[in-house]
């Protein structure tokens, strides 16, 4: 199996400076792999020095219109205390924020990384986020409960030469787990890149001669606002007239709201959910239609 650094040189002799490339049946992907430098991530159990955690991003930006599917941030160690260290990995939970060039919360994804985790990729999947043409996005991720809780620490691999030039590098040190969800005080870390890999399809569409664009993919798009409380919508394209379904549930997999059900036309639809009652957290709206289904995650903060 080739090492991450000798699979950077082959990547990067071929595609130079790693643009965004097609490949296959519509795939796009990103891949910035070279490892020449480790970034702290995670917790700070250090006296002095924490407790702190250690959050990181990545700008990234997309040069054909797609649906982002996957995306991975590369960690070279297992998660364990800094100081008394067990010896052993521990399961955490990272949570991804996807940003507009803002700061904006687009999207929130969060992932259980096991215990047995020693280093390598760890990939947030099924976004299904379409993408616009020329769209620069902020990906930052921090470990839940890092700064009291989970204070657990790992390495992030990074690229201390800056050979991404599409986006910059982000870190913040955070006192909370909603203060990592705050934009302000991320900082850019200008002179090194992370460690990162964007999966996605190109987002093609039918010319009809006749009349508009005709989608050739089904897609639940990103509710906006998100985070939101109480309110906030949600729109789905369906490339065909078909009988679907638009659910959603807690983290438990309840469900707490059905917006859609029934033979839907093609095209662009809109529902607005409304959360009244319901506690803070991350929810999940599904899209079932034409054999396949859409998953997007959804913030309510109160």
């Amino acid at each position: 199996m080739q090492s991450v650094q000798h699979r950077a040189v082959l990547f990067l002799a071929h595609c130079i400076l790693l643009t965004g490339i097609a490949s296959g049946q519509g795939t796009y992907e990103i891949l910035h792999d070279t490892l020449s430098a480790t970034g702290w991530f995670g917790g700070d159990n250090r006296s002095p020095g924490g407790p702190r955690c250690v959050g990181v991003g990545q700008g990234v930006r997309i040069d054909t219109p797609i649906v982002l599917n996957d995306f991975s941030f590369y960690f070279d160690s297992r998660f364990d205390y800094v100081m008394n260290p067990d010896g052993f990995g521990h399961d955490v939970t990272l949570v991804l924020n996807i940003r507009d060039s803002s700061g904006t919360i687009l999207q929130t994804v969060a992932i259980l990384v096991p215990a047995s985790f020693e280093s390598g990729w760890v990939t947030w999947t099924d976004i299904n986020m379409s993408v616009d043409e020329g769209t620069l996005l902020i990906f930052t991720t921090y470990l839940v409960g890092a700064y009291d809780l989970n204070q657990y620490t790992s390495s992030q691999g990074c690229d201390q030469y800056h050979l991404y030039t599409q986006g910059e590098r982000y870190g913040k040190d955070g006192i909370s787990d909603p203060d990592m969800e705050d934009w302000n005080n991320w900082v850019i870390h200008g002179s090194w890149v992370s460690m990162f890999w964007l999966v996605g399809t190109i987002n093609t569409v039918e010319v009809n001669d006749e009349g508009p664009a005709i989608p050739r993919e089904l897609a639940l798009h990103q509710n906006y606002p998100n985070p939101f409380n109480p309110e906030t919508t949600l729109e789905f394209t369906l490339p065909q007239p078909t009988e679907a379904s638009l659910k959603i549930f807690d983290l438990l997999g309840n469900e707490v709201g059905a917006l859609a059900e029934g033979t839907l036309p093609t095209g662009r639809h809109s529902r607005l959910w409304s959360a009244f009652g319901l506690p803070s957290g991350v929810y999940f709206a599904r899209l079932q239609a034409a054999g396949q289904t859409r998953v997007q995650s959804l913030m309510l903060l109160r």
